[in-house]
């Protein structure tokens, strides 16, 4: 299946970009091992990804702000705006200061902080509606493509499979 060894192409890749090989993880090893077992037995191997990304990006340190304005540090109860330049989320006040920051769903929120915070199998149930799904796709890859200074080469390819 092309698509499932393209994603597992990707995700050597990407552990490649966000990890130093010098600082060997066994959770992130944990998580590849993971990833790639689930690739062979689920009909929706693109969900995989998102999962992926967020428990590695997670592991690394390197995952966006979602519990509260980035620069207030308020509790945002209605609605949010997601901001690559702060590194997460921002206030109705203080998108203002980020022309760049796109508004995000409470759906897609609740969506990443429950693939941040559940062991993998549980992430593995959750649904994703089209709609949080288009966001979750359009808001990850371009906060990694914001954070991470390399282009990758399975990124092409991995856009084509997403759709």
């Amino acid at each position: 299946d092309i698509d499932k060894f393209s994603l597992g192409g990707f995700s050597a890749e990407f552990i490649d970009a966000i990890m130093p090989p010098e600082d060997a993880q066994l959770e992130i090893y944990e998580l590849l091992i993971n990833f790639l077992n689930s690739l062979e037995h689920i009909n929706f191997p693109q969900k995989l990804i998102y999962i992926f990304i967020l428990k590695a990006l997670s592991l690394s340190g390197f995952q966006p702000h979602l519990e509260s304005c980035v620069i207030y540090k308020s509790f945002i109860n209605k609605h949010a705006f997601f901001s690559n330049h702060s590194g997460g989320l921002l206030c109705a006040k203080c998108h203002r200061q980020d022309t760049q920051s796109e508004s995000i769903l409470s759906g897609t929120i609740a969506t990443i902080s429950f693939f941040q915070k559940t062991d993998w199998p549980d992430s593995l149930r959750l649904g994703i509606l089209p709609v949080v799904e288009n966001q979750l796709k359009k808001i990850l890859f371009s906060f990694l493509d914001f954070n991470l200074e390399k282009k990758f080469k399975s990124f092409k390819l991995l856009n084509n499979i997403l759709g």
